[in-house]
Parts: structure tokens; sequence; C-alpha cells
């Protein structure tokens, strides 16, 4: 059953909506009891999969011993845990931990950061930070500021901050009309250029996801890139941010996605793994030599948010890493990701409108192109996409899906980000709703 949800103000009023009643495992359920596999885990968030009880039941004793204090007095039991177990898992240096409600309110808070750190180190004209194109990093201001999402930056140009930003390491659809090895990884290289351009003591930071999202559709970058970043970064004096709101806490089968790399970011942003979507949660992780600036500086972080530290939230996610520890769900995840991976791309060769496949771990993406073998995308007007979204969802599936490249409009990917939990049985259905979604929308 469907309905527009009365007053509700709906993120789409162009028709009516299906009313979730339950989930468990990698399934949700509408109030009808029609069951949809959950391939996106909601939007790259469900890790442990939906209905495990034991989140629910920590969650609740929080709540029976204390549901609020005020950040601006207290910190509480479960967020200093938790921010404990996070530093033991984040790369070497990075050991401060302040929580946010999202993704969203990381990304600003992270952008705060990188400003306090120079300013608490004499250098008050670093305020830029320099994003990527084709990217996403939150639906603020700030963050949609720093993000390189064309139709969000066209709507709300008027309200962004002045970001510039460099080309997307898209390898099959290089914005520099490079290739590999002869490109020399110029799309890294670019962000010198950018700062150069900006003026080198005008800029605080750069931000980047690790692996893309749905934006991109789960793009990473060549071998070499985020190291040439990272000496980059040092080399103009600037902080690197690591987008990891998707990637963070196992999803790329690390439990963060910049561990492919051998380069440490200064911040980390995290959030939708953080609880597996049990309660609102994000986190900006700091490394010490920001942390130091501040603790010698001030000794004060400016900004203060009234949901930092929420305990209830806090018990969530610590409950939900231990569990994800307990069951293995990160090696799980990395080992199911490449047996789904093969499935897909076996699935692609089948198929005439499958032009690659890509991601690390459960966060994958399926391409769609007219002419694969030419290069040649769907025109965006044919909202191809969105089409075998729809698809799927009539036959039972819940799927993400993404347009454009770094450089046009035109071309669709979906996004496949299931659960930790899932099963060989239920990767082969994946797969097949998948296969018969995309040949009923493009086939006839």
């Amino acid at each position: 059953m469907t309905e527009r949800g009365g007053g509700l103000l709906h993120g789409d009023w162009s028709g009516t909506w299906p009313v979730a009643r339950s989930g468990e495992g990698v399934y949700l359920y509408d109030r009808d009891g029609r069951r949809f596999l959950d391939a996106v885990g909601g939007a790259h968030v469900v890790t442990i999969g939906h209905g495990v009880g034991e989140i629910a039941d920590a969650m609740a004793e929080q709540a029976r011993k204390l549901a609020y204090a005020s950040s601006r007095t207290w910190v509480n039991d479960p967020q200093v845990e938790l921010a404990e177990l996070i530093r033991s898992r984040t790369p070497p240096g990075l050991g401060w931990v302040y929580f946010t409600s999202s993704g969203s309110e990381a990304a600003e808070m992270a952008m705060q950061l990188a400003r306090q750190y120079h300013l608490e180190r004499n250098e008050p004209e670093r305020h830029k930070v320099i994003g990527r194109w084709h990217s996403y990093h939150g639906g603020t201001l700030g963050a949609v500021g720093m993000g390189g999402h064309a139709v969000h930056r066209e709507r709300l140009g008027p309200y962004l901050p002045p970001v510039r930003h460099v080309v997307p390491p898209q390898c099959a659809h290089c914005p520099l009309g490079l290739s590999r090895p002869s490109c020399e990884t110029r799309c890294a290289t670019d962000l010198a250029d950018t700062i150069e351009q900006a003026g080198p003591e005008t800029v605080a930071a750069f931000i980047a996801e690790p692996i893309g999202g749905t934006t991109s559709g789960a793009v990473e970058p060549p071998p070499g890139y985020y190291e040439t970043v990272r000496s980059i970064c040092d080399a103009y004096g600037i902080l690197f941010i690591a987008d990891e709101v998707v990637t963070g806490f196992g999803r790329t089968g690390k439990d963060f996605a910049i561990q492919h790399w051998d380069a440490t970011p200064d911040l980390i942003l995290c959030s939708k793994g953080l609880t597996s979507g049990y309660a609102p949660l994000g986190a900006v992780v700091v490394h010490e030599r920001v942390a130091d600036a501040i603790r010698t500086g001030t000794g004060n972080v400016s900004l203060r948010m009234t949901y930092s530290g929420h305990p209830v939230s806090c018990a969530a996610g610590l409950a939900v890493q231990r569990h994800i520890a307990d069951h293995g769900l990160v090696d799980r995840c990395a080992s199911m990701g490449e047996r789904l991976k093969e499935r897909l791309t076996a699935m692609g060769e089948t198929s005439a409108f499958v032009s690659e496949v890509r991601g690390r771990g459960l966060l994958l993406a399926v391409e769609l192109a007219a002419e694969p073998g030419r290069g040649v995308a769907f025109p965006r007007t044919e909202r191809v996409q969105e089409r075998v979204v729809a698809e799927a969802f009539r036959r039972g599936m819940l799927l993400m899906g993404g347009s454009g490249t770094a450089d046009s409009p035109d071309g669709d990917h979906l996004l496949v980000s299931p659960p930790f939990v899932l099963t060989e049985a239920e990767a082969d259905l994946l797969v097949e709703l998948l296969r018969q979604s995309i040949a009923a929308v493009l086939a006839g």
C-alpha cells in the first residue's frame, strides 16, 4: 500500500510512497507484508542488517538510564566508550572524535575545524576549501558548497561558499581526455595547480570521498592517487579531509576506505555505517596534530551542536560496532563483496547495456550505456537509471541510481551496497532481479 503521507513534506510529491512497516536481515516489509530485498542498505547505511534485537535492547537500556545531557556541561558513558572504540580502528594518529547527528553535520564541522586549526596557528588568511567535481558531501549549504554535485550547486548557487573544485579521478571517463599510465595521475596533480590558482596562502583544506558514493557510483582512483594528494597537502600546509560517510566502518572491506592507500588524512567524516541506521549519528575523527593546535591554543572547539554525543545514539553505535567485531562482518563484507562483484560482472557480460562493474567490498556500481563498446551513454532525458530503479522496486528490490560523469550530465549507474550479512542465495537473487530489471527497461 502507498500513500501521500498527509501533512508530511516529503522529498518528492510526484506520486505516492510505500509505508515501511518492519525489517529483518536484508529485507524490508511494507504494511501489506510485501517483501523487498534491500540491495542498497537503505542508502549505503545498513551494515548489520535490519531488526537486530540486541541493538534495540542497548538503546532502550540507555534511554531508561539517560536519554539526554547537554554537551556544554557533560560527557556520557556510551559517548566516551564509542570514541575509544573508533580511535582503535582509525589510521594511526587519528585519535580524537567529535560526534554530530549526521554526515552533513560532520562535513560542516570538519570545515569549521579546518578553519579553526589555521586560526590557532596564526594563519587567518587560510579559509578556502577545495573539493572535487562529481562528488557529494551532504545536504547542508556548507556541505553542498564543498561538493561537486552539479544539480545541487545550480539550485543553491547564490548561498554557497566560494569553493574551488578539481577534476575527479574517473579513469573510464577522464575529464582531461588522458589515459593510464601515460597520464601520470594528472587528476591528482590538478590539486596542486588549483591551490596555486587559489593562492596557496589562502587554502585551508582539500576534501574527497576515498571511493565515491551515489553521485559518482563507487568510482575509485588509480594507484598512487591519494599518496600524491597527501604529499601535495603536506607541501602546501593544508589539511586533507577524507569523507567516509558512506565508506566508513567496513563497507569497502576495511574499517575505512582510505586504508586501501598509504595516505593518512587529517580529518575523517563518518556517519552511516557507524550505527547501521539504528539511530542518527555522525562524527569527525581528528588527527593529533589538528587537536594539538587547538588544545595548545584556545583550548576550545568553537562550535557545539545540541545533540553532539547523544547518549542513546552513541549506545546504538557502540552496540553496532561490537556486533560487527563479534561477527567478523568487515572481513565478511570483503569476501562477499568479491563474490558479488564476480556475479555482477558475469551478468554484465551477457547484457548489451552494462559497460562496467566497479567498486570494492559491498560498495559496488553497475554502469549502463547505450553502446558500451563505443562509450556511448544514454541521454539524461531518457532517465534510464530511474526507470531501472522503479522496475526493480516493482519486482521486490530496492536500488539507488546516479547519473552523469565528470564532464557530462549523460550516463547512468546503479548502486549495489547491501548489508554485510547478505548470503550467497540472497546475492544470487539480487543479481537475477537486477538482470531482469535492466532487461525489462532496455531490451524492449
